[in-house]
Formats: C-alpha cells, sequence, structure tokens
C-alpha cells in the first residue's frame, strides 16, 4: 500500500540515461580510475572490463567455477569468489587492457554470496548460511566471524561510521555497529543489492523491481517500480548518479532527489537485538576500532570523467 502511495507521491526519481544495448549486469564494480566498469553478466560466469565512454567491452577472463560476488580493494584491484569457496585478487593493467590473477586461496568450502571492504583493507564476506567473516588477504587469514542471522546474506556494504550494512534473503536490512546488531528494515522481497551513501541514506534494490531508498527522517522506504523483474545491482557513481542493472540493461538514476537533511544516527529510532558472543564482539571491535573508523572518510570529491554518461545522445526518448 505505502509503495503505491510513495510512487504517486514522488516520482522526481527521472531516469537519466541508459546505455545504448540493454546488457544485464549481475555485479558491477567501477574501477578506481572512474573510466572503467568490471562486471558479470546474467547467466555468464566471465568477468569482463567495459570501458564506459566506447561502452564497449575491452577484456575478459573466465574462471573455473561460478562467480558470486565481486568488490573492489583499496589498491584498485579486484576481489571475487566463487562457489567452492575460492577467493581471488584480480588486477586489471590498462596498458595492456588485459586482466591478470594476483593471488588465490581457498576459505574451505565457505561460499560467499556478498562481499565488500573495510576502509583499513580487510575483506568482508557473508554467505548463505546468514555467518559473516573478516578476512585478512595479505596473510589468507579468519580474522573473526559471527553469525547475522538464520538467512542468506545477499548483499553487503560499509558506512561512513566504519558500521556494516547487511542485506538479507528474507527482507532485512541489518547495521552492524562490531558490539550490537540493529534491525533496520524488516521488508517482505529479497534484498539483492544495497549501498550506503554519504549522508547515511540507503538506496537498496530487491527481487520484484522496485529500488528503494531509506532515510533516518523517513517512518517508512520510499519506493519506485523500475523493472518488471530483480534490480540485479547498485552501484554508486561519483557525479551524483546511480547506475541501477535490470532486465531492461543498465540505467542511471538521480540522487539529487535523497539530498536533503537527514537526522543524526543518535536520533534513529533502533531496535537492538541480542548481542554478539562477548569474545568475537571484543576481537572484532578491537580489530576494527582504529583511526580509520574514528575518523570517517570524506564524500568522493574527486571531479568524474564519466562523460558518456551525461551525454544528450544517451538519453532515453
Amino acid at each position: 500500500m505505502f509503495r503505491k502511495q510513495n510512487e504517486e507521491k514522488e516520482s522526481s526519481l527521472a531516469l537519466h540515461s541508459a546505455w545504448k544495448e540493454p546488457t544485464q549486469f549481475k555485479q558491477l564494480v567501477l574501477l578506481s580510475d572512474e573510466i572503467h566498469l568490471a562486471a558479470i553478466q546474467s547467466g555468464s560466469n566471465t568477468i569482463q572490463i567495459w570501458n564506459i565512454q566506447s561502452q564497449q567491452c575491452i577484456c575478459e577472463m573466465t574462471p573455473l567455477w561460478v562467480v558470486n560476488a565481486m568488490a573492489l580493494l583499496k589498491d584498485g584491484n579486484l576481489v571475487i569468489a566463487d562457489d567452492l569457496g575460492n577467493i581471488y585478487q584480480l588486477k586489471f593493467d590498462i596498458q595492456t587492457q588485459k586482466l591478470e590473477i594476483l593471488d588465490i586461496f581457498n576459505t574451505m568450502k565457505n561460499k560467499s554470496t556478498a562481499m565488500t571492504v573495510l576502509e583499513n583493507g580487510s575483506l568482508i564476506t557473508g554467505h548463505q548460511n546468514g555467518s559473516i567473516t573478516i578476512w585478512n588477504l595479505t596473510a589468507h587469514k579468519k580474522i573473526a566471524s559471527f553469525t547475522a542471522g538464520r538467512f542468506e546474506i545477499t548483499a553487503l556494504d560499509t558506512r561512513l561510521d566504519g558500521s556494516l550494512l547487511v542485506g538479507s534473503s528474507t527482507g532485512k536490512i541489518l547495521i552492524h555497529d562490531w558490539m550490537t546488531t540493529i534491525n533496520l528494515i524488516n521488508g517482505s522481497s529479497t534484498i539483492k543489492c544495497l549501498i550506503a551513501l554519504p549522508d547515511n541514506t540507503i538506496i537498496y534494490g530487491d527481487d520484484k523491481g522496485f529500488l528503494n531508498r531509506w532515510s533516518i527522517k523517513e517512518d517508512m522506504p520510499f519506493s519506485l517500480k523500475i523493472s518488471e523483474t530483480a534490480v540485479l545491482e547498485l552501484i554508486s557513481m561519483p557525479n551524483g548518479l546511480i547506475a541501477c542493472s535490470t532486465i531492461d540493461g543498465l540505467q542511471l538514476f538521480e540522487t539529487s532527489f535523497i539530498r536533503n537533511y537527514v537526522k543524526t544516527d543518535a536520533e534513529i529510532k533502533k531496535t537492538v537485538v541480542p548481542h554478539l558472543p562477548e569474545t568475537v564482539t571484543n576481537l572484532v571491535a578491537d580489530y576494527v576500532n582504529t583511526d580509520l573508523f574514528k575518523h570517517p572518510k570524506q564524500p568522493h570529491q574527486k571531479e568524474s570523467v564519466l562523460t558518456a554518461f551525461t551525454s544528450p545522445k544517451l538519453h532515453s526518448a
């Protein structure tokens, strides 16, 4: 009911542009040069590197097993996880325009279904059984793990305060601040993807084709139907756009509609569920409680070179 009301109430989330070809991506990562996208198409296991300006695939690599998750490391390299629990580090060489494997290690068949990277470079993986693991990639070592709930972890992202945003197969979105678990959103559709914006607004896509926004000032998420099928992937672009992958291809939407005043985190009405086990809580809290988390990073200020996305010839009719 609230979805219909919100769709009528707020229609300012206008389609900004779309790719010329309706390519469906199940995984997307914007590389640090902001010119290239790492992508995996739906129904494919091939990792591709796309030039954003030309909208052309310039190289690709096909691992032996199905890739379930992908993220960008702080050094600019890619990290992916496959069906057998292997974690790969990949480098895209701009000069040769090729992908190469830098490192690989096995996590003992602990299949990852989502991943993100902490500000200190540690990898966070979510799993089918509801567990979350922190990895030291250099040492191939598990730092800690804990259970988020009885559901599959379907999406992960980090917030500016260092806390972890968790999307699930049951429609729940949780925040882990490394001491407590906060049940933020109770939805009814599987969360397929999510991103945390610098003002703590959360944008997420679900398996019903809705693009959703949640902010502290709103009682419930605002939702906009953008596809008849699932929103497969979301990534935040540095020029104020959000890229959404659906069955209709890659589309870009303005984020200016969410650039408004929001309350502080302290003003959120929180529902706190039982704490993590004390031994895990202490270990994780000690590990992430560094200066990197005490002084949140600033929003991306680098001038974007995504000129192709703002070119009038790419705008949908």
